[in-house]
């Protein structure tokens, strides 16, 4: 009977509660009741626990001037429950666990100086004069025998007040968000994040706090042994048994108390409710899901088909009727929604009725128009007022075949792990990509990416991932390669940017993916390069005691968080995969000013990357006559250029005389040439082959008008093709747009000297 007429009473005070709200929903006013606003924080911090498991602790330490020995620290300002989806993970420590829920309800900072910058130092250094101080107990000054003073400190509480811990014994602090009555039960109850981290395998690390004796809501395990819900790091708890077991035990001989109420300040003015709370209260325990086919950090060809769903969880007794909306995205075609939508151009628009404690769907499909190496980017989204999570999904070229999938399962049980032998660590994802996969791709070195990509990052100041579209010098060939928003580790940003932690996951890699780690942004060549070989398996460079350098492969056991880390990802930016094609959208930055070399050109790339790195120039400053020939002087100094020698001094009257005496005395030559003379193709491949002592070659030769074997070391290498599948033409001329591509793929070639190549395995098999 007590709990019936309990049960009426609740329902009667929600009734009560939203024929309050309706007018404010539709007017905006934000005018509302103590226990009005109370309830708004405390559904909004329910929400992060009723999301169960993509919120994940983050145990980085935290430090009032943004840099600790774990790093700087982490700000979760504009975040939302709704962050939390099945392809990203919302990091949160127990004090930024309060305070979001703070700033998402009414936009309120609480970490407004260095004193709230954890719960330590709000324990021991903020005032008791403080207005949102609302009561304080220190048993150093206070002598009341411990449970007595408990049972005092916990009569002063009021939902929507965040408890501040602080125990001598090991000098860390806690903060835990107090939600009162919540179910109606008698119980006064707890929300807090309390410490479960992800891990790759098995979605949860071991528990970051010390067990211990208090249970759960639900009776059955200790907060510090196994999530409550669902794997969630939010954990809800008796207020009683929690402080009583935690406070009272007798190692705790000293303890600071601290209840932190935020209403005592907030102002309607300044202040206002959000549109979010406002509809967590009109709908309690909505839970909000959206999410797409595919994940946030794979990507799809283009012109693919995609699926955007929007699913509600209904935690509540009572069934609602939501209004859903989303947006089509401009570079996106619709193709069909589910039943029961309304479609007025882009704009979408349901009645999703959630039955209680129950779920329900909504959906639409439709194709990717944007072009490869662009981002397609939903937003706009809504369930009531409350605004969805973005997701982007990245335009790439072809996926790897099964086939090369399969070579690359070969490479991670070791069956070619003598192709990495004594070889640099910048080299290995290339030999990865040449040899096995038969793709000519060039990696940039640590030192060269961090100093582009992160060179706004200071960890002692505000910083700031580098984009895409910034990044300048050597890089612009790699532009479209960087996994967009793919970037983890220690970086922040203002209060009002969104910055969020990310760990290194295997489920947001693609086979071939190469990510760069870097422990400090000071010593770049610390780091470590990565080839994501799929099954949670990678590729990376060791050195034995001797220092002789080998691959080593290893499984990524839990969540793997450096300093910085950044993916490439080489089908972001080729047209195929099983070819050597040019790189799809070419940046337009520094563009050529040549009239005759335009975008849609096959050599485009290769010209302007070759042109802004000072290897070669145009015949004048608007023409670089791509089908002109090349002279032996001229392919002389593009050689030298590209293999990395400096410009010689003359040796004689003609321009190109130090060049034919280099190339004597390097052995690329052994007589002298007609410098004016046109060269041939097989004349260029046999001085080059040379230049870059490139002698491995192919097991078959795909040519039928030559067997040249410096011609086919360079076609082992993959710096050329042939202009057919099976001709040369040997003693045919070259163009000048023919040798740039030439150059541009000699510059990194690698030879595997003395090593079993994959090709020949691949024949094998």
């Amino acid at each position: 009977m007590k709990k019936t007429m309990i049960r009426i009473g609740s329902l009667l005070l929600t009734f009560v509660l939203l024929a309050g709200l309706l007018p404010m929903l539709a007017t905006g006013a934000s005018a509302l009741t103590l226990e009005e606003k109370q309830r708004a924080l405390v559904l909004t911090a329910f929400a992060y626990y009723d999301k169960g498991f993509p919120v994940q602790y983050d145990s980085t330490g935290l430090s009032v001037v943004g840099k600790s020995k774990h790093g700087p620290l982490r700000i979760t300002y504009e975040t939302a429950p709704e962050y939390a989806t099945k392809d990203e993970t919302l990091f949160s420590v127990c004090s930024d666990f309060c305070y979001q829920t703070f700033y998402d309800a009414f936009r309120y900072k609480l970490r407004k100086d260095p004193i709230y910058a954890s719960t330590g130092l709000i324990a021991r250094f903020m005032p008791e004069t403080d207005p949102i101080c609302a009561y304080r107990y220190d048993s150093h000054t206070d002598q009341t025998p411990r449970d007595e003073a408990l049972t005092k400190f916990m009569a002063q509480l009021q939902p929507g007040d965040m408890i501040n811990s602080v125990t001598v014994v090991n000098g860390g602090g806690h903060a835990m968000f107090y939600i009162g009555d919540f179910f109606g039960d008698g119980t006064k109850y707890l929300l807090h994040c309390s410490g479960y981290k992800y891990n790759t395998k098995t979605g949860l690390d071991q528990p970051e706090c010390s067990p211990g004796k208090v249970k759960s809501i639900l009776g059955k395990v200790k907060p510090c042994e196994g999530a409550d819900r669902n794997n969630n790091a939010i954990s809800l708890v008796s207020c009683e048994e929690y402080m009583r077991n935690k406070f009272s035990l007798p190692g705790r001989k000293h303890c600071i108390l601290s209840i932190i109420r935020p209403l005592n300040v907030l102002t309607d003015a300044e202040n206002p409710i959000t549109p979010a709370a406002l509809t967590r209260l009109q709908f309690p325990r909505l839970v909000y899901n959206r999410t797409a086919s595919k994940m946030r950090f794979t990507d799809i060809e283009e012109g693919g088909a995609l699926t955007l769903t929007v699913e509600l969880q209904n935690h509540s007794k009572e069934a609602y009727t939501v209004p859903v909306k989303e947006v089509v995205p401009d570079n996106v075609t619709f193709v069909k929604a589910s039943d029961g939508a309304t479609v007025d151009g882009k704009n979408l628009s349901w009645d999703v009725t959630v039955p209680a404690g129950g779920s329900a769907s909504v959906s639409y499909d439709c194709t990717v128009n944007a072009k490869r190496g662009e981002k397609v980017t939903f937003t706009g989204g809504k369930a009531g007022e409350i605004p969805s999570n973005t997701i982007y999904i990245t335009v790439g070229g072809k996926h790897l075949t099964a086939a090369e999938n399969e070579l690359l399962t070969k490479v991670a049980k070791g069956e070619y792990k003598d192709l990495f032998k004594n070889v640099a660590k910048d080299k290995i994802p290339s030999l990865v990509w040449q040899k096995v996969l038969n793709l000519n791709v060039q990696f940039p070195s640590a030192k060269v990416l961090v100093n582009e990509v992160f060179k706004k990052i200071n960890v002692a100041d505000k910083g700031v991932y580098v984009p895409r579209d910034d990044l300048q010098g050597e890089l612009l060939a790699y532009k479209n390669m960087i996994v967009p928003e793919f970037a983890g580790g220690f970086y922040y940003g203002e209060m009002d940017s969104l910055h969020r932690v990310l760990d290194l996951r295997c489920d947001y890699l693609q086979p071939g993916d190469v990510v760069y780690e870097i422990e400090k942004i000071e010593a770049p060549s610390n780091g470590q390069i990565l080839v994501y070989l799929g099954n949670e398996k990678f590729l990376r460079q060791v050195r034995s005691d001797g220092g002789a350098a080998s691959a080593d492969f290893f499984e990524l056991q839990r969540g793997h968080t450096f300093n910085l880390f950044v993916a490439l990802r080489p089908t972001l930016a080729y047209d195929d995969v099983h070819t050597l094609p040019a790189l799809a959208n070419p940046v337009t930055t520094g563009a050529l000013q040549f009239k005759d070399v335009q975008k849609s050109d096959w050599f485009y790339t290769y010209v302007k990357e070759l042109v802004e790195d000072g290897t070669v120039s145009g015949m004048n400053a608007t023409t670089f006559a791509p089908n002109g020939t090349l002279t032996y002087g001229q392919a002389l100094k593009l050689i030298a250029l590209g293999v990395g020698e400096k410009e010689p001094a003359k040796s004689g009257s003609h321009w190109a005389s130090g060049y034919l005496t280099l190339a004597k005395s390097k052995g690329w030559l052994t007589k002298d040439v007609d410098l004016d003379g046109t060269i041939t193709r097989v004349e260029l491949c046999r001085i080059a082959a040379k230049a870059k002592d490139l002698t491995t070659q192919p097991e078959k030769n795909p040519f039928k008008d030559t067997d040249d074997a410096d011609v086919l070391a360079l076609v082992n290498a993959g710096v050329i093709s042939g202009m057919t599948k099976t001709e040369l033409q040997p003693d045919g001329k070259l163009t000048r747009a023919q040798i740039s591509k030439i150059i541009f793929m000699l510059r990194d070639a690698v030879d595997a000297k003395n090593t079993e190549t994959i090709a020949a395995a691949t024949d094998e098999d």
